[in-house]
């Protein structure tokens, strides 16, 4: 998968303690507020055009999703 655009860049605190600055996915922009229930999922990335690698290398990222109900 791509980027999702526009990108929201989001900080998410844990309910057991630390945080983490990444982006927010699933979601239209205008849906984000603070205090918005997430939950975080783990992606897979295929960037070789865009930064160079080699075809079957992958990036993974944790991206924050809002938490359904």
């Amino acid at each position: 998968p791509r980027a999702e655009v526009p990108v929201a860049t989001v900080e998410v605190d844990f309910e057991g303690g630390g945080r983490i600055q990444g982006y927010m996915t699933e979601v239209d922009v205008d849906q984000i507020t603070v205090g918005l229930p997430v939950e975080m999922t783990f992606r897979r990335y295929t960037l070789w055009e865009e930064i160079g690698l080699r075809e079957g290398v992958y990036l993974y990222f944790w991206e924050a999703k809002p938490l359904r109900a």
